[in-house]
């Protein structure tokens, strides 16, 4: 059997450029399918942080001229071997020296420039994949590129493409004004006839329509996005291509997140010496000046806004401090709410510490020593933390939607299988009723509580399982 040859194109990957979630997806997705034996390679524009941090290192490919239709620009292509992955970076000084990765003016120019020479790219450097992955809206254009290419050009035959969508609600939308000459695609393909207020283009609904197959972090995103409350207005698009999407869901490094070798937290551990932990809660406890060990500790971190239910937490903080928890909130988000958490600090200053700003060595050493950890997502397309909080021991309180919903398991007293708590509907009775539960289970059952946190330390969420269904899935794809 040939090896595979797959080509990732995205703006973000670890270790150059995070501002989601996504640069894990593609840096550790890669990574472990070079390990299943693939030619596997990545693209992305080299934005001015990488040219600054890693300029020595880069190998010169090679230049050739990319046509906007009104003007052309010259393309670069640099690469560099990441833990036996080649990274190739596109190089402008027109489109990428600049200080941010997004919300320039010229957005949309910027990354059709992106699109068009990664086209370019394959047959300039002669590497024909069987596979197209691309990610999120800034490179969703590529596959209506392949669709059009296939027609009038053999070099594209048999480049099949697959979109994968981690965030639903940034859709690259921007006025249709000579767009088409710009982006050499019919203005059908992207236009936006959903949008309100301006003649628009929507360069991911470009790629829901032009890609081969569409990937979403969690099978049950398959179901939850055809409909209007998670679609972002492409619900009745998704559902008329649902018989190209499927979800897998996404892994975590086990090799940067250990419980028993980070150098992060108070003190390691394992699930063979769950006993340690102990005394990660207790530094924890003296670091953010909480009082009451024998208190369960609940932890909260990552945006503090409406769609990641702040307002949840918010409104039933005085209940959660009156069953006997102590609360660490972690993250940044909306104004009003950032004031309202540290009013609350204010009134339960031996109960509540909130820090409005995020440190992964800080949050993880949180984590390591909360009892649980508390998701109260309306949507969530790519969350992680819960697993992470996992890893670390913590049980995760989570509602069941998008990837906190597939990530978890809720405890059955039967098998002794499961690692967290879930609860279904935003109405404040079934918060509290998991609020309650973890108090029972601390209080009444440290037994089943300590059960389901050794199942959550042995629990697999690898990269390893991830990138064998993405395999299966290219490799099907491809035939």
């Amino acid at each position: 059997m040939k090896k595979l040859k797959i080509l990732f194109v995205t703006t973000e990957a670890l270790p150059f450029v995070r501002t989601s979630n996504m640069a894990d997806f593609t840096y550790n997705l890669t990574r472990k399918l070079k390990e299943l034996n693939t030619d596997v390679r990545l693209v992305m524009p080299l934005f001015k942080s990488i040219k600054t941090d890693y300029n020595s290192s880069l190998r010169f490919v090679k230049s050739f001229v990319v046509d906007l239709g009104y003007k052309v620009h010259t393309a670069t292509i640099l690469s560099l071997d990441v833990e036996g992955v080649l990274f190739y970076f596109v190089d402008s000084d027109v489109y990428f020296d600049r200080p941010r990765i997004y919300g320039e003016r010229d957005d949309a120019e910027r990354f059709i420039f992106f699109n068009k020479a990664v086209n370019l790219m394959m047959k300039e450097i002669d590497f024909k994949p069987d596979i197209i992955d691309v990610n999120n809206y800034a490179s969703s254009l590529i596959p209506a590129c392949i669709k059009t290419k296939r027609q009038v050009d053999s070099f594209y035959h048999g480049i099949k493409t697959v979109l994968s969508i981690h965030n639903i609600r940034n859709q690259g939308i921007y006025p249709a004004k000579d767009m088409d000459s710009i982006a050499s695609l019919p203005l059908e393909l992207m236009e936006d006839r959903e949008y309100k207020y301006f003649k628009a283009v929507n360069f991911l609904k470009a790629g829901i329509d032009s890609a081969d197959y569409i990937t979403l972090p969690a099978p049950s995103l398959k179901e939850e996005i055809v409909s209007p409350y998670y679609g972002s207005n492409l619900d009745n698009l998704l559902t008329a291509n649902s018989f190209k999407v499927t979800g897998i869901l996404d892994g975590i490094d086990h090799r940067r997140y250990d419980p028993e070798k980070d150098p992060a937290i108070f003190q390691n551990f394992g699930a063979d010496t769950l006993e340690e932990r102990a005394i990660n809660k207790q530094g924890v406890m003296s670091y953010y000046s909480l009082s009451g060990f024998e208190r369960p500790l609940i932890s909260v971190i990552g945006r503090l806004i409406t769609r990641k239910g702040v307002d949840f937490v918010y409104e039933n903080i005085d209940y959660m401090v009156e069953a006997g928890f102590n609360i660490i909130i972690m993250g940044t988000g909306e104004p009003a709410y950032e004031d309202k958490l540290l009013e609350k600090e204010q009134e339960y200053p031996q109960n509540i510490s909130v820090k409005l700003y995020v440190n992964e060595k800080e949050a993880i050493r949180v984590m390591a020593g909360s009892d649980f950890f508390l998701m109260p997502s309306r949507t969530e397309i790519q969350a992680l933390n819960h697993l992470i909080a996992q890893r670390y021991g913590a049980i995760p309180i989570v509602r069941a939607t998008g990837t906190l919903k597939d990530g978890i398991r809720e405890y059955n007293k039967f098998t002794k299988k499961g690692d967290g708590i879930i609860f279904q509907n935003m109405r404040e009775k079934d918060f509290r009723g998991a609020i309650d539960e973890a108090k029972k289970l601390y209080e009444d059952e440290p037994e089943t509580l300590e059960i389901m946190r050794r199942n959550a330390l042995m629990k697999d969420s690898s990269w390893e399982k991830t990138a064998e269904e993405y395999l299966r899935l290219f490799e099907e794809i491809s035939e």
